[in-house]
């Protein structure tokens, strides 16, 4: 076992000397200043050593970050890469398939098209709000808290088309692609 030296001039064996072998009882009398202060001092050694253990560690950890940041940087950029080869590729299957093809499937894996649905953006909810209460149905647009009930929101601006001061809906761009992959691991299992 590595003994270990506190501030102060403490070591292991004195803290549990000073301790005592029953973690209930200290080895010596507390009503003397003199161990009150043996006790504070090996209190304040122990502290200190764990704070040096706590930046050694963020310091460890910052040194590891630094290392898998530099190992995996060039691994992503030639996943982002691949990426955007499976993404023509299944761009191109879309188009082939009349944009009714969203899946293809390769022993490996499989990517999907998915189009997310549009987001309720709120920009200012107190104006929305305000906006709101001149609608006779507007309980249904605010939470018992007085919030804005987001999901009635969205439905109002985009099943009915209003315009809600405040608020505005965010449509994504294009659609996402997922690709899940398929490992050895995993055939096997399906094999059985």
């Amino acid at each position: 076992m590595v003994t270990e030296h506190f501030e102060d001039g403490y070591t292991d064996e004195g803290i549990e000397s000073l301790l005592g072998s029953d973690p209930g009882e200290a080895q010596a009398p507390t009503d003397s200043s003199d161990w009150a202060q043996r006790y504070m001092r090996a209190h304040r050694g122990m502290t200190r050593a764990c704070e040096r253990h706590e930046e050694m560690a963020q310091n460890e950890h910052a040194r590891i970050d630094a290392w898998l940041a530099k190992a995996n940087a060039p691994l992503l950029t030639k996943i982002e890469r691949l990426e955007g080869l499976l993404r023509s590729f299944a761009d191109h299957e879309a188009v082939l398939s009349g944009g009714k093809r969203k899946k293809f499937s390769t022993p490996f894996g499989y990517t999907q098209l998915r189009v997310p649905s549009p987001s309720l953006v709120v920009d200012d909810e107190a104006k929305a709000l305000e906006y709101l209460s001149l609608r006779d149905d507007y309980e249904n647009y605010k939470i018992e808290t007085f919030a804005l009930n987001k999901v009635a929101v969205k439905k109002l601006m985009l099943g009915d088309g209003e315009v809600v001061d405040g608020c505005h809906i965010e449509k994504p761009a294009r659609d996402t692609m997922t690709i899940t992959h398929v490992f050895d691991e995993e055939v096997a299992e399906d094999e059985r």
